[in-house]
């Protein structure tokens, strides 16, 4: 084969975009427009100059798979590099008469020896007590043969995520997530596990999108993903993050494009909706679809399908297990024991914290109720529900809104807001946290005679809700929020721009699945100006009326003390109407008291 190293560079293989992709060759950015590995460890590269040179890490690439049997097992570089030789073994039309094939028993006891036959896409959604899974999280997963549920939580899961210190606040993380302050890599483990992490301890929904590939294209995508663990990268959250790297590895497959070109961001779910939406040889990518439901969406889809002598039951237990042996419970019909039941499991699951054991009492009742449930016939399985909306069918994350604006003290004006990411209290859509919000970067500018100003710019706004609390123990619409960036003081004064950090708890209560209102108390600390002072206490309120898949409300009222100030307390308070037109847009009408009254009339675009 050496004799042949001079006809393959004129294949010019070295150029071949799978290739590069096989190396994660980037664009430095550059005037010269140098091309350079996003991988930072050495042992990825098997020239010197492999970083920065496609053609020289190809040769020494050539040269290495011809090399004799290594006499360490599993070290010869056609099992390290097991994706780059699967490829060029196909582009090369390989056979065992032009090298010899190594034996790379680690490679196929990780791989399951050929049996994993298909690829997917799992979404976790949105997770705000963690601000690296705020905008949900992306996983891979691979398929083994059977169709059996214990033989899917065995399939191996690929992770890519920062390598983040024990103890980190989230200000620092975000922080250094934005600007390239960790390293970041690839991880695997059995998928029960991020299932059980995601779904029974963090409470959030998966979703699975299994790829329709070719077994070669598996097994590629498969060898490629053994070949990158154990080596980094910089991880950056706004866009080389868990999205970019999983759309990386399926992008090694000719004809398949996920990414933009140059991201400003990448998101989970826009990575989705594109996979969703991607056709090859006339065929979708995707061509199943599974929805896996958190333990808290299981006891609330459980809850409100209850009946109110069946809800009123689950609260009775709840609050005090011995009723469990009652005759209000015992005299109940067994279908309805066997629904009660199967919600209360649910509920302890949910309530109870197992690294405590017996220190958590809802252990203790966990046990008694699953004694129960032993002694009552199985009954039918329970009813696998679909949720309301798939996170593919929503729209686009980033927002462009202009409006029309009358302010009592400066006239009629325009507004123009640019918010990145991700969604806000009225535009919640499928995937998303309904009745909360989670942007960044979030710009609002206004016109008022031929003068443009800043109205604000939020750089974090997470407005956390628990929407469908059930009012039982451990579930009683905890919520909170948290908000920083530069903010004009009033509606009154466009000049008088300060930077605020504010936060607050507080309790949520669901009427319906279309009202839900909350209370909050909190502050805010901020330079001082207009002798307004530093710090400010505030109690506030909210209500949300949904009507329909179009038409959403928000009403909002404030309440400020203002600490070490002459300024009087003050009233704030708004109301906002959403009309979703389409897809991808909508129109917004508001009313703002905040010194003074304002008026505004606006559409917003989702690119």
């Amino acid at each position: 084969m050496n004799n042949d190293i001079s006809s393959i560079e004129k294949m010019k293989l070295s150029e071949h975009p799978t290739w590069h992709k096989l190396l994660f060759y980037e664009s430095s950015g550059t005037l010269s427009q140098q091309t350079k590995s996003a991988v930072l460890t050495d042992g990825f590269f098997l020239s010197k100059n492999g970083r920065f040179d496609p053609k020289s890490e190809l040769l020494a690439t050539l040269h290495a798979f011809i090399q004799p049997e290594s006499e360490v097992a599993d070290t010869h570089a056609q099992c390290v590099f097991r994706g780059r030789f699967l490829w060029l073994k196909q582009k090369l039309a390989w056979t065992e008469k032009d090298l010899t094939f190594q034996k790379c028993t680690e490679y196929e006891a990780w791989s399951s020896n050929g049996s994993i036959t298909s690829i997917s896409v799992v979404l976790a959604s949105g997770y705000l007590g963690n601000p690296a899974s705020y905008y949900g999280h992306l996983l891979i997963k691979m398929n083994l043969q059977g169709t059996e549920l214990k033989t899917k939580l065995e399939d191996v899961s690929i992770n890519y995520g920062a390598i983040v210190p024990e103890n980190e606040n989230p200000i620092t993380y975000i922080a250094k997530g934005l600007f390239g302050g960790y390293d970041a890599g690839f991880s695997n483990i059995q998928f029960y596990f991020h299932n059980h992490n995601y779904g029974e301890n963090e409470n959030r929904d998966l979703w699975e999108y299994e790829l329709d590939l070719s077994y070669d294209e598996t097994q590629l995508i498969v060898a490629h993903t053994w070949e990158v663990m154990k080596h980094t990268y910089t991880y950056y959250f706004l866009d080389k993050n868990c999205a970019y790297r999983l759309a990386d590895l399926l992008e090694i497959i000719e004809g398949i494009n996920l990414l933009p070109d140059n991201p400003l961001w990448v998101m989970p779910q826009s990575l989705i909706q594109k996979l969703n939406a991607f056709s090859r040889k006339g065929k979708p990518l995707v061509k199943s679809t599974v929805y896996r439901p958190s333990r808290q969406s299981r006891l609330y889809h459980g809850y409100s399908n209850l009946d109110e002598q069946g809800r009123d039951s689950v609260k009775k237990i709840a609050y005090d297990i011995s009723m469990l042996e009652e005759s209000d419970f015992l005299d109940t019909g067994v279908t309805s024991k066997q629904e009660i039941v199967d919600v209360l499991l649910d509920y302890y699951q949910y309530a109870r914290n197992p690294d405590l054991l017996e220190k958590d009492i809802n252990n203790s009742h966990y046990r008694k109720v699953l004694a129960t449930r032993y002694q009552l016939p199985p009954g039918k399985p329970t009813a696998i529900f679909s949720p309301e909306n798939m996170p593919h069918m929503g729209r686009n994350p980033s927002m462009f809104n202009i409006g029309v604006l009358h302010n009592d003290a400066l006239g009629y004006g325009y507004s123009l807001r640019i918010r990145p990411t991700y969604y806000d209290t009225l535009d919640y859509d499928y995937g998303h946290v309904k009745n909360a919000q989670l942007s960044m970067a979030d710009l609002k500018l206004t016109l008022f005679d031929n003068r443009v100003y800043l109205r604000s710019f939020d750089i974090v706004n997470i407005d956390s809700v628990n929407n469908y609390a059930t009012g039982l123990p451990g579930d009683t619409g905890n919520s909170w929020k948290l908000k920083f960036g530069l903010v004009r003081q009033n509606l009154l004064c466009e000049k008088c721009i300060i930077f605020r950090a504010q936060g607050d708890m507080g309790k949520t209560v669901s009427f319906s699945n279309s009202m839900v209102a909350g209370a909050y108390v909190g502050g805010a600390i901020h330079n001082n100006k207009n002798s307004e002072g530093n710090v400010f206490l505030r109690a506030s309120a909210f209500l949300n009326i949904a009507y329909g898949d179009k038409n959403r409300l928000r009403v909002e009222m404030e309440q400020r003390t203002y600490l070490e100030s002459p300024v009087d307390n003050q009233f704030k308070g708004s109301a906002w109407w959403r009309y979703k037109l389409s897809r991808n847009s909508d129109v917004r009408l508001g009313y703002e008291r905040n010194r003074v009254n304002e008026l505004s009339t606006s559409m917003s675009f989702y690119w």
